[in-house]
């Protein structure tokens, strides 16, 4: 056989220092496009990226070449860089110095996705500080969503009813993919 292949789906999440409320809906947005592009310029393919004010997740496929300690190390230093030129206000920003990353199996996708994309608030209520955190522990928190096939996921608009929210925060995040 002369190539090699791989499929690896991984969710990595890790927080801000001191889980200070950094990532606010100043910088969120763009700072998931510019995860997704740091990912995809190491060959990862971005899948799902969401956040809460303290926290992130990614959840990516990783390309065959590349460790996932050094795609964490390369999205964390360069948005690290990147978010501290979006304001004075951020010029004290910095990621924690570590991460969870989960091996993700193919049957258990969707699940993942669905928990990415709805339970944030389950996670920012405590679920991230279990040092054996697993993916049902917020499993009771999670909102049924809808399936969907779209590209970004829209916020509440005004004078609509809110999805779910953690200290009025309404998620939002990426979706770059359907399988």
């Amino acid at each position: 056989m002369g190539q090699s292949l791989a499929r690896l789906h991984i969710h990595v999440i890790f927080s801000t220092k001191h889980r200070e409320l950094w990532i606010t809906d100043a910088v969120r947005d763009s700072l998931h496009a510019y995860m997704a592009k740091v990912l995809q310029d190491i060959e990862c393919r971005p899948v799902l990226i969401n956040s809460v004010e303290d926290h992130i997740h990614l959840l990516f496929d990783l390309a065959r070449t590349v460790a996932v300690s050094v795609v964490v190390e390369r999205v964390k230093k360069s948005t690290s860089k990147w978010i501290k030129t979006q304001g004075q206000e951020f010029r004290g920003f910095a990621w924690q110095a570590g991460y969870g990353a989960f091996a993700v199996s193919e049957s258990n996708l969707s699940s993942v996705r669905h928990y990415v994309a709805s339970c944030p608030q389950g996670v920012a209520l405590g679920c991230l500080k279990s040092p054996l955190w697993g993916f049902r522990t917020c499993s009771a928190a999670c909102p049924p969503v809808q399936a969907q096939s779209v590209g970004v996921l829209p916020r509440a608009q005004e004078g609509s009813a809110p999805r779910q929210s953690f200290r009025g925060y309404v998620p939002s995040f990426c979706l770059f993919d359907e399988f």
